[in-house]
């Protein structure tokens, strides 16, 4: 009977370290979190965008990807609203490239 109470006591201690050493590991998570944004630049005819993580460059795009050759965005705005959906994946952990169905919907592209 005293090891069947020891053994129910020792399992209860152990779940209650893991929830609270759980709980600490996701408040440190929460502490790393990265500061994601985009930076648009002019380049040759038009414009492109920059990823930044953290004040550096993750993804350098100068010109408008998926489609063949090598166009920048017309506008300051098209750079702009692709980079901010490349961004938006990158923080939801999701993969950070573009298909076209997206540069159609932002209206990029035809």
């Amino acid at each position: 009977m005293k090891q069947r109470r020891k053994l129910i006591l020792g399992l209860l201690l152990i779940t209650i370290i893991s929830i609270v050493v759980g709980n600490r590991m996701i408040n440190k998570q929460d502490e790393t979190l990265h500061k994601v944004y985009v930076k648009v630049e002019k380049v040759d005819n038009g414009y492109g965008y920059k990823i930044m993580i953290d004040d550096h460059c993750y993804i350098d795009q100068p010109y408008i990807p998926t489609i063949p050759g090598r166009k920048p965005f017309k506008s300051y705005d098209d750079a702009l609203n692709a980079g901010t959906l490349v961004a938006k994946k990158i923080s939801e952990n999701k993969s950070p490239s573009l298909n076209t169905h997206e540069l159609k919907q932002l209206n990029i592209i035809n």
